[in-house]
């Protein structure tokens, strides 16, 4: 009997082609589609995971995926990079595999992600865009608004943090969560990038972080009130929901340093860093960081 093997893949995809990553029936999903494409090319029922479980209309710059090999099955997949466009192909539009590797071992992509770095994107004034998302992610026109009173709202939600006024109903694994950064930068043409990591995310976190700190920035609520709302868990006050074209799933880490993903986006900007994946976000890479198996 051979040895364990899995099959890694840096996916990116359009969220407005999808009802979000996680598999529901009936609709198209980015679980699904992938699925669907690994099967014809194995030749069999296949499982995956995935590290971010994105909302319906949440794009992915760097979504990392794990597949379990029965053994012998590496020969069956060939070159890998004709293995990325052809999953690509099969998948259909608004999803592309950017970059695969076989590692030895078992691994888990959600168990053994680190942390997951989010990026939404606001549009001060130019309004929504929402070209192709393949060539750089969409924003939000949310007008125009303060920007050091954003990043200051923004700032008060580090640390361990009761997520329950930012999260939906319900959340999976409770409401416990631990920010590790948030960062706001002006960028040009009236554009912000908001980058927010993290340990793990709840249902709409992101999305009811920035919206709700938009509102403070915009004078629609007050400081003081949402700081009470996040202490208190108070998700009725706290009620504003940043569409979700304007986020992206921008990267998940395998080690504890999450400070290089910041550095890179705060140098390249988002347009430049969403083109090309950093040699880190390489499979190969995460073979080397992941240890032993998990």
């Amino acid at each position: 009997m051979g040895a364990v093997e899995t099959l890694l893949l840096v996916v990116g995809y359009d969220g407005r082609e999808f009802a979000g990553a996680a598999p529901q029936p009936g609709v198209r999903t980015v679980v699904g589609a992938l699925r669907s494409a690994l099967e014809l090319v194995l030749q069999r029922p296949t499982s995956l995971a995935i590290a971010g479980r994105t909302d319906a209309g949440v794009h992915a710059r760097a979504q990392l995926v794990s597949v379990p090999l029965q053994p012998g099955e590496r020969a069956r997949l060939g070159d890998v990079e004709r293995l990325c466009g052809r999953l690509g192909r099969l998948a259909g539009r608004g999803l592309w595999v950017r970059s695969a590797g076989v590692l030895p071992g078992s691994v888990d992509a959600r168990r053994v992600a680190r942390w997951r770095h989010y990026l939404y994107r606001l549009d001060l004034g130019h309004g929504d865009r929402r070209g192709r998302v393949i060539l750089e992610p969409t924003a939000w026109a949310c007008g125009p608004l303060e920007l050091d009173v954003l990043a200051g709202a923004l700032a008060t939600l580090r640390g361990d943090l009761d997520a329950t006024g930012l999260c939906r109903a319900g959340a999976a694994g409770g409401y416990r969560r631990r920010v590790l950064s948030t960062r706001v930068w002006a960028r040009a043409r009236d554009r912000v990038d908001v980058s927010v990591i993290g340990v793990s995310f709840c249902h709409e976190f992101v999305r009811r972080a920035v919206g709700n700190a938009v509102a403070v920035a915009q004078g629609r609520l007050d400081g003081e009130r949402w700081r009470e709302g996040v202490d208190r868990g108070e998700r009725a006050l706290l009620a504003t929901v940043a569409p979700p074209w304007g986020l992206s799933l921008w990267r998940v880490g395998l080690e504890d340093g999450w400070e290089w993903s910041e550095e890179r986006l705060a140098r390249l900007g988002s347009d430049a860093d969403w083109r090309t994946l950093d040699p880190r976000e390489e499979p190969a890479v995460w073979g080397a960081a992941r240890g032993a198996d998990r």
